[in-house]
């Protein structure tokens, strides 16, 4: 079988989880990376590995049958439009933007193209979670009351992507909200939290939001719960 030729955009923290990720598939081949940094395209540089110093010069290369956007969540949006206009099949690192109306941009860009755009929500795949979602929708699980979220990233991000990301708020805690009512979709009552609670480190630059906590009113057959999704980084 013929492996799928991926264009990576992005070779930083995330474009290197993607790459060791991939590496483990005899489906799908990354042969290509784009990324602005020559520190980090120093630390992807490979035999099997086209480095380009940017996206124009990947796509121009040619030989690719998608492309993974694993750029800052600031640029999504635009690498989402330059990839469309290519004609290219697209996975984007969630979120993609960091507004709805960029989200809501970028899907309208995909449609006008006629290319697929595929966002990384990758817990929607999980088989323990996708078992945990079909128990309770079968009543197994009875009726739940409360249901806590943790995730916290495994080291502190850069000052730099603190900079430009979406920050926790964006980029963790509404992902993982959107994740939430995709597991748990019986029990959701409403599209939005019904009280969105965030703490500050002054010690963090640039104001940086360290925890968010959202509670979720949800309703069961006879119970009403909340939901907490607690969200931090180091």
């Amino acid at each position: 079988m013929t492996a799928f030729r991926l264009g990576l955009i992005g070779a930083g923290r995330m474009g290197q989880v993607h790459l060791r990720a991939i590496s483990e598939s005899d489906r799908i081949r990354v042969v290509a990376v784009a990324e602005p940094s020559a520190a980090n395209r120093a630390k992807v540089a490979g035999a099997d590995l086209a480095v380009h110093a940017d996206t124009d010069a990947m796509l121009k290369a040619g030989g690719l049958d998608g492309v993974l956007i694993a750029t800052p969540s600031t640029l999504h949006l635009g690498m989402v439009e330059r990839i469309a206009a290519a004609g290219l099949p697209i996975l984007c690192e969630k979120p993609c933007g960091i507004t709805a109306e960029e989200a809501r941009k970028a899907a309208a860009l995909a449609a006008k193209a006629g290319v697929p755009l595929q966002i990384g929500y990758w817990r929607r795949f999980v088989p323990a979670l996708k078992r945990l979602k079909d128990r309770i929708e079968a009543g197994e699980l009875g009726a739940l009351y409360f249901v806590t979220c943790f995730q916290w990233d495994e080291r502190p991000p850069a000052a730099a992507f603190r900079a430009t990301s979406g920050g926790i708020f964006i980029d963790n805690t509404a992902v993982t909200y959107r994740d939430f009512r995709a597991t748990f979709r019986s029990l959701v009552t409403t599209r939005k939290p019904s009280g969105v609670y965030l703490q500050a480190d002054a010690g963090v630059p640039y104001g940086q939001v360290v925890r968010v906590l959202a509670v979720i009113r949800t309703a069961g057959i006879q119970n009403v719960g909340l939901v907490a999704a607690d969200e931090s980084q180091p």
